[in-house]
């Protein structure tokens, strides 16, 4: 019987040993899965870090606190009120590059460099007269938008301010201008300089690629 009992004790002590050594090595498995999980999340955190500080540049951050605004214009006052030279305004328009908008005080507080914007004309007045030059008469210019800009500074004296623009998409050039019905369903139908969404902008700039 003591034999027995012997026997079944060291029977039963190989066995507790193996199983504390499965535990055992299950134990380290766990514990180096654990290290690689911590060291990962480490390595994300880090990551992280360069992420932001690499990424978020100046670009990015004046896209997101951008503006943007539609510039009204009329071709019989372009360059003054019913004056000659407003003949010019078809071929000025199809070779502007850059340019300036007389605006309001209040206008060259908000405008910023990088903000896009829209050149929009209203209605064409000009009378045959002063839509000649060198015997040579211009079309009318239907209403609508005719150039996508974007701002580049702002110049002031003691009596006037101006956004300077430079010119991403010449519509008039590219004969692509948006229409008066289509630009209305798109802005609406303001006939003023005034700021409107960006996402109007973008909307015209994909229209028109």
């Amino acid at each position: 019987m003591s034999k027995n009992v012997d026997i079944f004790n060291k029977i039963k002590k190989k066995i507790l040993s193996i199983f504390s050594k499965k535990e055992e090595k299950k134990g380290i498995d766990v514990n180096k899965l654990k290290k690689t999980m911590d060291a990962n999340k480490e390595e994300e955190k880090k990551v992280k870090k360069v992420i932001q500080k690499k990424e978020i540049t100046k670009e990015d951050l004046k896209e997101k606190y951008s503006r943007a605004w539609m510039l009204v214009g009329y071709p019989d006052k372009w360059f003054g009120d019913k004056v000659q030279e407003n003949a010019t305004v078809n071929d000025f328009l199809k070779n502007l590059k850059e340019g300036t908008w007389e605006i309001t005080k209040a206008l060259s507080k908000n405008i910023k460099i990088g903000d896009k914007g829209i050149i929009k004309l209203g209605n064409d007045t000009r009378s045959k007269e002063r839509r000649t030059i060198n015997k040579i008469e211009k079309e009318k210019l239907d209403s609508g938008v005719y150039a996508v800009i974007e701002f580049i500074g702002i110049e002031e004296d003691a009596e006037t301010f101006k956004a300077k623009y430079k010119i991403i998409k010449n519509l008039y050039k590219e004969g692509k201008v948006i229409n008066k019905e289509d630009s209305e369903k798109i802005l609406g139908k303001v006939n003023r300089t005034k700021e409107i969404d960006k996402g109007l902008v973008e909307n015209i700039i994909k229209r028109t690629s």
